[in-house]
């Protein structure tokens, strides 16, 4: 018989790693904390109103992965392409960065003084350290000029995540926009050349698809296969405690409706935040892998729904970064899909940036409309009539903060955890790693192929 394996956590990743297990006669549990499945991939429903924890929509350039995503609709998703702005200055400009949006879109004042800028920079004499070991703001000024940082990376970076820029490893900044200016340049020029594999900018230009009702749907199918292969669920499930035993099994302990509940497993996957983790393990760890995990530190995630009849809010476009602004970035739902919302309605969501600290995310709906309706009005976008109801959804661990520092702290929570056998992490917020569900996916499936085959875990390389 097949080993026994629990999994915490029924996002994505979890929930793959659970499908093909259970499908090669792995008994498999996933414990979920919350009420629903999906995690940062759900959506929740109300009235007809389809809310996503942010604006998601599928695309990648993995095969395997892709026909892994199509098979689970039994009608094909049509392709959109990914309408994405950036308001800069009263601009609307493309959203990856390129050279073409600085040189044309930013006004010829502007353009000319990002060009001049990135021009002294980049031919100054220097030697550029590593990526892990610079700032945000060293990398920025490097590849971007020194306007474009304070002009552009600085304010928009502190804005979302509420730490100065010089504080921030310059792997906070997305794999896309990491391109660079001479290199986003070269690629926008050389655009359609065949025999490339595609670059991290053009990965952003990928089709996308997006379910009829909301992105949950992805981590619903992926459910529906996990159940039908023989896997259990329980969900409102919190892992309290997990102790790995004398005889190589595990003992996991939940609270499940107000209930202590124990588990026994042959093999643990933990897809749960890792300072979290590291709080449930039997005997406690040691203060310095405490202090290490304690370390790793998350941004929540706010969005606020506005329910209204208003169409084409952000024109045509699926959503908008903004600068100086309560929200940080506007997705407008009927953009995605015309099902997820009633007929003649619309939702817009707001993405509220905050810290643990902030009150904010303690806030009701109610506050929270009260802080954005100035700036809605400012935009040109709502006013206070247009707004018929309201939703709100919330994520403690949404966002890894890649602190200067972080390396190190990570490096020693992975020494630890790899000391126990039989013990994995995976996902965005178990591995503490930021990435699309495609990536989470994939790697679900090479954790798969590791257990399957007996083989020992790697830890992720960064």
């Amino acid at each position: 018989m097949k080993r026994s394996v629990i999994i915490f956590g029924a996002g994505v990743s979890g929930l793959t790693l659970g499908w093909k297990l259970a499908k090669q006669n792995y008994q498999v549990r996933i414990l979920e904390a919350s009420s629903q499945v999906g995690g940062l991939a759900g959506t929740i429903r109300q009235k007809g109103y389809c809310l996503d924890f942010g604006p998601h929509s599928f695309f990648t350039d993995d095969e395997e992965i892709s026909k892994i995503f199509h098979h689970l609709f039994p009608s094909p998703l049509p392709p959109l392409s990914r309408r994405v702005r950036f308001r800069y200055q009263g601009k609307y400009l493309d959203y990856p960065l390129t050279a073409q949006s600085v040189l044309f879109q930013m006004g010829l004042h502007q353009g000319l003084k990002a060009l001049g800028s990135f021009l002294i920079t980049r031919f100054a004499p220097s030697k550029e350290p590593p990526l892990h070991e610079q700032s945000v703001k060293d990398w920025a000024v490097r590849h971007f000029g020194r306007h474009l940082y304070e002009t552009f990376f600085k304010p928009y970076t502190e804005q979302f995540w509420k730490i100065p820029a010089e504080d921030l490893s310059a792997q906070s900044i997305p794999t896309s926009t990491r391109t660079g200016f001479f290199k986003a340049l070269h690629l926008m020029l050389q655009k359609n050349s065949p025999g490339k594999n595609p670059s991290l900018m053009e990965r952003e230009t990928l089709p996308t698809f997006y379910p009829s009702t909301g992105y949950g749907e992805l981590p619903e199918r992926i459910l529906a296969e996990f159940l039908r292969a023989g896997g259990k669920l329980v969900l409102d499930s919190k892992v309290t405690g997990l102790e790995h035993l004398p005889s190589n099994e595990f003992r996991i302990e939940t609270v499940e409706n107000q209930t202590i509940t124990n588990y026994l497993a042959d093999i643990v996957v933990s897809t749960i935040p890792l300072p979290v983790l590291i709080q449930t393990l039997e005997p406690a760890v040691s203060p310095e892998v405490r202090d290490a995990a304690n370390r790793l530190k998350y941004r929540p995630l706010i969005v606020l729904g506005l329910m209204t009849s208003k169409q084409k809010v952000l024109r045509d476009w699926m959503y908008v970064y903004f600068l100086d602004r309560s929200y940080n970035r506007i997705f407008e739902t009927s953009q995605f899909s015309s099902s997820a919302c009633p007929p003649g309605k619309n939702l817009l969501a707001l993405e509220i940036p905050c810290s643990f600290q902030d009150p904010l995310y303690c806030a009701t709906a109610e506050d929270l409309l009260e802080k954005v309706l100035p700036d809605l009005h400012r935009d040109g976008l709502l006013e206070r009539g247009d707004i018929e109801g309201m939703m709100l959804v919330k994520s403690k661990y949404a966002y890894p903060i890649y602190h200067l520092e972080y390396r190190k702290h990570l490096a020693l929570v992975h020494q630890y955890l790899s000391s126990i056998p039989n013990l994995h992490i995976l996902g965005r917020t178990g591995e503490f790693r930021y990435m699309d569900a495609d990536r989470c996916m994939r790697f679900a499936l090479e954790l798969f192929g590791k257990i399957d085959q007996h083989q020992p875990d790697k830890l992720p390389s960064y």
